[in-house]
């Protein structure tokens, strides 16, 4: 459910459900995938969101891969964090979990990007959590980090409260890198008649640090971001006399419902209590780990917590409003952030741009797309004048003259066949050579996948000419040239971080209408994937489609009694131009799912010049040779309305109409 589906098409559907309702459903659909054959890769294969090694720090003696994680709360039974921690994050925090299931109705929407919840938090009770991330063995699987954080159950006295807390934290300790506590309201609130609870707090936090300590793992408090200086204070005095690891600000704002507001309505407060926490360490006894969490619902809000002073940032309600892109776009305008520092210090390129820029072999890449924009103007140029070459009339027995005599519409035919292929062939060469030139030259990782996921394919597209008998020795060798540049272009590793032009800070008007024409894109080329095949399935098989032998005039037996040799060369160009078509998808789709980020003028260019000569020659060579049936001419005219609504939409965003909006 990347944020190109969630936000158009899923959201608005979700958010017409019950909350509850939703929020199981779409727990469910992750946790699913991921534990399906192939789930985790369908997912990286998807967002390619695992974040950037640079972005690796390590807090409370932990490696974190991310500053980013997710908040408790999202997922209290632990139904998705096995696909949820492959969504970028650096960690993911389990619960609250209570010692018993506790009932509750579920989280509730506001009109202002809020979440409601009771307290403590409804959930299924530790021996279904336990059970959960024991089977999951999401660290083992993932490199992600778990957290749990752990709650006493309502109206509990001192004693037991302390009690329960101990024993969560010897039933997940094992499980989990660190733990965090939250607090009963009453024990934050200034409600007469808790003074017994409030001064148990201090034991009590001894108590339970105690046991975290036997397991070594680091205990942190969550407090509430809208707690009084002085209570704030205090709490923080307890922090530091229990020796805990640090705080967690998050769990939310009170109301005088008995219900905690979490969402875009705490941003302030968040902001503020998280930078009087790091001011106040700053000045006594050193920095604790500090984790901020509260209204983060874009990039920008998790940079100003992270610059307020926070080690670490959890999503929550973001996920929900912003959709499950979020993270990965915060580690992109971390990792644009970090570029910018080093250059500005080093006045020199980041690293993995400079080795990239010292090898080589990127050249093989950029031979690789120029050649096939050459190889297909000159097929173009061929297809237009004679159609046929010496070799083909060679094949056949005939001159072009009695090709020509049996059926007038015949050569008009291959020509829209060897057309639409060298368009193809065009096409494919402008994306290889934008992926290469922009791409791999500069180290992005994700542009070496996409040219390698769609040569291989490619390639592989050669033997279906071999499906009727026809060697085609012009298409072998150039074949063969093509394989040795795109095998030098293999020596380079690519493992440099992501591309980000520009820091994507904000949710603006032209992210909302990129995110559409994203989407755009990303039909356009599963209908050029789902029509190479087709056509491919065809040339190798029945040759024709019905609407074909209509232009043509003749049956598929007619031609063969004509010449037998006529349907192996014609079978050659269909099965040729299904596999090219196949490989120009593949290569679309790669740059849609992985290449759209803000400012990136590139991205949209290579769509914009990619598709002019596939689609002049896909449309225009029926036009030329009369070939117009509507049913056989709608996917192009289709894919012709996509490839308008990508560029319009997604213009702002990428850069290509306007400068990209965003705030520093």
């Amino acid at each position: 459910m990347p944020d190109w589906t969630y936000r158009p098409v899923f959201r608005p559907v979700l958010f017409r459900m019950a909350p509850k309702r939703a929020r199981d459903l779409t727990l469910a659909a992750i946790g699913g995938l991921a534990r399906a054959p192939f789930g985790g890769a369908v997912i990286e294969a998807f967002g390619h969101m695992r974040p950037p090694s640079t972005l690796r720090r390590t807090v409370m003696g932990i490696d974190f891969a991310s500053p980013v994680g997710l908040g408790a709360g999202m997922d209290p039974a632990g139904t998705a964090l096995l696909g949820l921690a492959r969504f970028g994050f650096g960690f993911v925090e389990a619960g609250p979990v209570t010692v018993d299931p506790v009932a509750g109705p579920g989280p509730r929407r506001t009109g202002d990007q809020a979440i409601l919840h009771r307290q403590p938090l409804e959930n299924s009770g530790a021996a279904c959590l336990a059970r959960r991330l024991s089977a999951d063995r999401i660290l083992e699987r993932t490199g992600v980090r778990i957290g749990v954080r752990i709650a006493a159950l309502p109206e509990s006295s001192a004693p037991d409260a302390t009690s329960q807390l101990r024993l969560l934290v010897h039933r997940f300790a094992p499980e989990a890198d660190y733990l965090v506590l939250q607090l009963p309201d009453p024990v934050l609130d200034g409600t007469p008649g808790n003074a017994p609870l409030k001064a148990a707090l201090p034991a009590l936090l001894d108590s339970v640090a105690a046991a975290a300590a036997e397991w070594r793992r680091p205990l942190l408090l969550c407090v509430p971001p809208d707690l009084p200086p002085a209570d704030l204070d205090a709490l923080l005095d307890a922090v530091e006399a229990a020796e805990l690891a640090g705080v967690l600000v998050g769990g939310g704002a009170a109301d005088a419902q008995g219900t905690r507001r979490v969402g875009a309505p705490t941003r302030d407060a968040s902001l503020a209590t998280v930078h009087h926490i790091a001011e106040r360490w700053r000045e006594r006894r050193g920095r604790l780990t500090l984790i901020g969490s509260g209204g983060i619902l874009a990039p920008g809000a998790a940079l100003a917590m992270l610059q307020a002073g926070a080690d670490l940032v959890q999503l929550h309600s973001g996920l929900v409003y912003s959709g499950p892109g979020l993270p990965k776009r915060i580690n992109e305008a971390l990792q644009r952030q970090a570029d910018d520092r080093k250059a500005e210090a080093d006045e020199v390129l980041p690293a993995s741009v400079a080795a990239a820029a010292l090898a080589p072999t990127w050249l093989g890449f950029v031979l690789l797309g120029l050649s096939m924009v050459i190889a297909g103007t000159a097929a173009w140029v061929v297809a237009a004048t004679v159609v046929v070459l010496p070799y083909d009339l060679s094949f056949l027995g005939l001159d072009r003259d009695a090709v020509a005599a049996i059926h007038p519409a015949l050569l008009p035919f291959m020509r829209h066949d060897r057309t639409s292929l060298a368009g193809t062939m065009i096409s494919i060469g402008v994306l290889y050579t934008a992926l290469s030139w922009f791409g791999v030259r500069r180290g992005v990782h994700w542009a070496r996948r996409a040219l390698i996921a769609s040569a291989l394919p490619g390639f592989a597209s050669f033997f279906l000419f071999l499906a009727h008998g026809y060697f085609d020795p012009l298409h072998a060798v150039l074949s063969l040239l093509l394989l040795a540049m795109f095998l030098v272009g293999l020596r380079w590793p690519a493992a440099g971080p992501p591309e980000v032009p520009v820091p994507d800070l904000v949710d603006d008007r032209a992210y909302r209408l990129n995110l559409v024409g994203q989407l755009m894109a990303v039909f356009l080329a599963a209908g050029l994937i789902v029509g190479g095949v087709s056509i491919a399935i065809v040339g190798s098989t029945t040759v024709f489609v019905p609407s074909d032998l209509a232009f043509i005039g003749r049956s598929a037996a007619d031609l063969a009694a004509a010449n037998p040799q006529l349907l192996p060369l014609i079978a050659h160009d269909r099965a040729g131009f299904g596999g090219a078509l196949f490989a120009d998808g593949i290569a679309m789709l790669t740059i849609a799912l992985w290449g759209f980020r803000r400012g990136a003028r590139w991205v949209w260019w290579a769509i914009a010049l990619s598709g002019l000569p596939g689609l002049a020659a896909g449309i225009g060579v029926h036009a030329t040779v009369g070939y117009l049936d509507f049913w056989h001419l709608s996917p192009a005219i289709l894919a012709l309305l996509l490839y308008i609504l990508t560029l319009v939409l997604s213009g702002s965003y990428l850069g290509a109409l306007s400068r990209p909006s965003v705030q520093r």
